[in-house]
Parts: structure tokens; C-alpha cells; sequence
């Protein structure tokens, strides 16, 4: 049966993508995905390429990003995460201490953004 739902979720992606972000198996397991987006503009994530490895059971963490958000953590939620980094839900943080600083500084959390961006989603070939 989670086979069949796979493939019919599968089938409706390719046929109509969701345009903030593209998804597609790893290999030939169904039940492990890999997906993209980018940062929206005019955002402290412009021009950064999220990447994300997904069991369909859970999400998986990449070890090679890193993401200065409220509410993105190693368990983030991947149709959430393009409209959260568009505007973050400080008062339902996963992450309090960033939550803090969005709202008491806002200079400095699109500052510590920005430089998380550059420094982990963007120019893969360093």
C-alpha cells in the first residue's frame, strides 16, 4: 500500500511541480528522496540552494548544510520550509535562541542569515 501512495505522489509531482521546490527519488528507492529549494528573493537566503535527502518515514539532516532559522532544525518540514524562509514563525520556534534574535534584533539575524547562506548553501564546488 505506502508503495502505491509513493508512486501516485511521485506521479502528481512530475505532473504538475510545485514550483518553490523539485523533488525526486534517490536512486530506485522509493522511500528516500532528495529535494531542492531555493532561497526567495529579496530574503537573507536569496541566491542559496537548500538541499535536503527525505525518508518518506522522516527527514534526514544533511551534514553538509546548515540553516540560521527559527524554525528549521535537523526535523524540518519540507513544503513549510520555502514559505518559512520567506517569513519565520518566531512565536512556534524549534529553535528558541534564533527565535530571540529575530525578534530583538532583526539586523543581526539577516546578518548571521546571509552569512549562513553564503557559507553553507551556496558555491557547492568549495
Amino acid at each position: 500500500m505506502a508503495i502505491k501512495r509513493i508512486k501516485k505522489e511521485l506521479y502528481d509531482l512530475c505532473r504538475d511541480p510545485i514550483l518553490t521546490f523539485s523533488v525526486s527519488p534517490l536512486e530506485d528507492d522509493l522511500f528516500y528522496w532528495h529535494a531542492a529549494t531555493m532561497g526567495p528573493r529579496d530574503s537573507p537566503y536569496e541566491d542559496g540552494a537548500f538541499l535536503f535527502n527525505i525518508s518518506i518515514l522522516k527527514i534526514i539532516h544533511s551534514d553538509h548544510q546548515e540553516v540560521y532559522h527559527p524554525n528549521i532544525n535537523v526535523n524540518g518540514i519540507l513544503l513549510s520550509i520555502f514559505s518559512l524562509l520567506v517569513e519565520p514563525d518566531s512565536n512556534d520556534p524549534l529553535r528558541p535562541e534564533v527565535a530571540h534574535v529575530y525578534k530583538t534584533d532583526r539586523t543581526r539575524y539577516i546578518a548571521t542569515a546571509r552569512e549562513w547562506t553564503r557559507k553553507y548553501a551556496m558555491d557547492f564546488e568549495s
